[in-house]
Parts: C-alpha cells; structure tokens; sequence
C-alpha cells in the first residue's frame, strides 16, 4: 500500500494541509486543514518563527485528524509549492537515433542537451517541461516512444526560481520540524488542480486571488506563456473596506464575506455593522462600493500585465478564477465584462467534496505528487484523462543538466497538458 503524502500551501493568510493517498477517483483525502497564516506577506516570509510555528499548528491539526481516524502516520516532511519571481527559458537539444525507434532514454538525453542554456547562479532550476519534440524535421510531435528516425529534437521550457527562496522556505519548515521533499512550481499545481483540458489546449488565463498576491499564468498548446504574481488579493479589499467603514479588520473580513460584491448593486438594502462595541446600519450600495474599486483595480492589473501577449497576437479564449478572494460575488461577471472572455471559478477538479476554491494549489500539488510517485514506482496512476499534462511524466531526473546548475527537475513530455 502507498504511504500517504503531506503537501502544503504556504499562503498570506492561511495555511492549507493535505495528507492524501492514490485511489482510483483521485487524491484519497486522509485530513485536510486550514489554518491561519502568520510571519507571510505578500507571498513572501517576513517572519521565520511566526511562519514556522503557523505551519507547526496546521501539523498538529493534521495529525489530530489522523489519529481520530487511526492512523499512526506521522507529517516528517512535505511537498510544498513556491511561486513568486518565477522565470522560463526556452530551449532545444537533439539526439542522434539511427533509423531505430524513439526510446524514453533518447527524450531524456534530448532533454538534457537542452540543458546548454544560461541560468543564473542565484536561480533554481524547478521544472524542465518539453513542450514538443520533432523526429527528422517533422515537428509537433507530443509523444515519440516508439516512432523510428534519426534525429530527435526536443524543445523544452526551463522553470527557474530565485535559489533564496527555496532556502527560506527549507529553513520555515525546518523550524516546524519538517524536511522539504520536493517543490513544485504552485502555478503549474494550480493548473493541475481546476482547468479542463480543452482550456489548456486552446488557451486559458488562470488567476489564484490569494490573501496578498495574485498569481497569474497563461497557458496555451502546451506551452506556460507567462507567469507573474501582483501584489494585490482578498486582503486589501479587507482593509479598504476597514478604513472606508471605520471598522475593526475582523468585521471588515466579516462583511466582505456575508454581504460583500465586486459590482454596485442597485439596492438601497441596509446592513447592520459593528463599530467599537455599538452598532449602525449603512446602505450596501456604500460596501459594494468600495469592493468594487479595489477589484477593478486588480482587473486592471491584470490586463497591463496581459498586454504583452495580446499585442504579438496570441488569443486567450478563456479565463478561469480560483484561490480563497475568486470566492467574492460577482467577480467573476466583474472578469468577464472587462476581458470579453468566458470567466468560470476554478474548483478542485479531483476532489469534487471539497468544493472550495482556496484549496486549489494544495489539491494540485497532491495530484502532481501522486502522479509522480505512481510513475517511478509503478503504482496506481490517478490520472484518468489521455490528456493530463503529466499523465506523461517519466520520472525524476537530479541535476540533469549536470555542469550548468543543480536542481531538482521534473521531465514531462508534451507540455505542461499532455
């Protein structure tokens, strides 16, 4: 039986916790928490002992719930995500065949020739993902095992992250008495979790709304076409509304929440609200109005970091909102009426009964851990789809481009969809 798997989301505001297991429908959910996040802002740790005893907290809860359910698995070391200043470089390398068939060994050394590109010293090579392949010239090829030719092309996408970064996060979960197993870039884990295959094929814009920052990837055919993180989320709507209504920040949370939307209702409603221990009562046009700059705020953002893409004439048919602030009402309306594209709220795909945005990166680091785990061992597979964008994973490959930077590198053929 497989030993289950701890993976984390470290966010602004909270801390999400998952132990699963590999089942046939998926993730196998063991415990699952949500604690609140301290020592984090903007994305980013401020603050080791607060992170760290965040962390230990979500761990001591997670283990509570194992032990109601008898288990004797006890949380040494996690999977975690890390996103932020990430980078992509694009690359190829070749291998010579010889008129025989294409073996998994020839995408590997493909691969790694396309490791002769420059990284930074102070930069981590995350993933290289081969976007596609060409046999003799013939390009676009997906998945070449077992075609015959002579040479073997692979274009390759190289994931890197600030080295500093990594570091910290080791040493936050080291203070939590924990080991990092592995990181995953949280863009790609998102993806994983709520977009369809059709979106990632065709083009998607996919935005997580966390506490303190928005992460927003584009991907299409394939290939991750950009990759930033805004420093706005659900947070600075908290505390507009605070200093707007003169309100504590835990009420403000409280009335985003229970009444809150990022469109100006038509309503002259009126909403009872707590100051210092009295009450009054307010219209709700005045809350919807103050959410609503912030949020036209972020859409704004959003499209200036998008206009790069849309000049060179690259086409996104959908845009897809997920994490814990894509819950707002009416966000996603506010999305489409700006964008002109099809915006849908992003829900874990492979666990259908925990419908809640804001688990969205740990149920996609699960998946991809899982997968991982499954296609080095040889044990169940969780993907179901032909088209998953790591069904084809091979498996893991250390200091591939061994000489130029170390690194831990997944190898992924097709892209980041296939």
């Amino acid at each position: 039986m497989a030993e289950p798997i701890a993976c984390l989301d470290i966010g602004t505001t909270k801390i999400g916790l998952l132990v699963a297991k590999p089942s046939q429908g998926g993730p196998e959910v063991l415990s699952l928490v949500s604690g609140p996040s301290r020592g984090i802002r903007k994305g980013k740790i401020i603050d080791m002992a607060q992170a760290s005893l965040s962390i230990k907290k979500a761990v001591v809860s997670a283990e509570n719930i194992l032990r109601s359910k008898g288990s004797r698995f006890r949380i040494t070391s996690v999977i975690t995500g890390i996103s932020g200043d990430s980078a992509v470089v694009e690359s190829s390398g070749a291998t010579g065949i010889g008129g025989r068939a294409v073996k998994e060994k020839d995408i590997d050394d493909a691969i790694r020739s396309a490791g002769s590109v420059y990284i930074p010293v102070e930069r981590e090579i995350l993933h290289a993902i081969a976007v596609d392949f060409s046999l003799d010239g013939e390009p676009g090829i997906r998945n070449p095992v077992g075609l015959k030719g002579y040479r073997l092309e692979a274009r390759v996408q190289i994931i890197t992250v600030p080295h500093i970064e990594i570091e910290n996060i080791s040493a936050c979960l080291k203070g939590a008495g924990l080991r990092m197993e592995q990181v995953i870039f949280q863009g790609l884990a998102t993806a994983r979790a709520v977009l369809k295959e059709e979106e990632m094929e065709e083009g998607v814009l996919l935005i997580d709304i966390g506490g303190g920052t928005s992460e927003v990837i584009v991907i299409k055919g394939g290939r991750l076409l950009h990759s930033a993180r805004l420093p706005v989320g659900g947070n600075h709507i908290t505390n507009d509304l605070a200093i707007g209504l003169k309100v504590p920040l835990q009420e403000a949370e409280r009335i985003k929440i229970k009444y809150g939307s990022a469109t100006v209702r038509n309503s002259s409603e009126e909403i009872e609200i707590d100051i210092s221990r009295s009450r009054r009562r307010i219209y709700l046009r005045i809350v919807d109005e103050i959410i609503s700059q912030r949020a036209e705020e972020i859409v704004s953002l959003i499209e200036r970091e998008l206009s790069d893409i849309r000049s060179s004439g690259i086409v996104i048919p959908h845009a897809v909102i997920t994490g814990g602030g894509s819950l707002l009402q009416g966000l996603d309306l506010l999305f489409e009426s700006h964008m002109g594209i099809p915006v849908r709220i992003g829900y874990p795909l492979n666990l259908p009964q925990w419908k809640d945005p804001s688990l969205s990166a740990v149920a996609g680091l699960a998946e991809m851990a899982m997968e991982d785990a499954g296609s080095s061992s040889g044990n169940l597979s969780t993907v179901t789809s032909p088209l998953s964008f790591v069904r084809d994973l091979i498996y893991k490959i250390k200091n591939a481009f061994k000489g130029l930077h170390p690194g831990f590198i997944k190898k992924y053929k097709g892209g980041v969809h296939v």
